[in-house]
């Protein structure tokens, strides 16, 4: 598996309503969106290890660990990410949240707008600054975008 560079990976879960509405911010950002749906069963192992390895974490630390089946069946199990990648794809509720990647930026989408983030780290976007400039004669004050 390689990574499409014009479009945006997302790893998700069609029945968590958070989840479908990242999906519907990354398809408003005009990329393609290669669906990565956990229910779908046709999610790589190689797709979750390549987020794995740019986020750089364990996988149990996608886990939503406040779930009553991770408290009462998986807490204390196996430190092996193909132990947590199985839990994921035969219970996809487990995941805390989708993941989503572009251009070499990976990111765990706590919010829907989080998907934002990656298009912007993907695409090396600069912070714009916001300054408010007031004039004596003027009722309303002048905004500027600062690069």
């Amino acid at each position: 598996m390689h990574w499409n560079e014009n479009e945006i990976t997302l790893l998700y879960d069609c029945d968590q309503l958070r989840d479908r509405k990242t999906l519907t911010y990354a398809a408003s950002m005009g990329f393609k969106v290669n669906k990565q749906d956990l229910r779908n069963g046709l999610v790589s192992a190689s797709v979750f290890q390549m987020m794995l390895d740019n986020l750089q974490i364990h996988p149990k630390h996608l886990i939503n660990r406040a779930d009553p089946y991770y408290q009462s069946s998986l807490k204390g199990k196996s430190d092996q990410p193909y132990f947590w990648w199985n839990a994921i794809k035969r219970m996809p509720h487990l995941l805390i949240a989708p993941i989503a990647h572009h251009k070499g930026s990976t990111v765990i989408c706590l919010s829907p707008t989080d998907v934002l983030k990656v298009r912007m780290a993907g695409n090396r976007v600069t912070t714009l600054s916001l300054i408010h400039i007031s004039e004596p004669t003027r009722r309303t004050p002048i905004s500027y975008a600062v690069f």
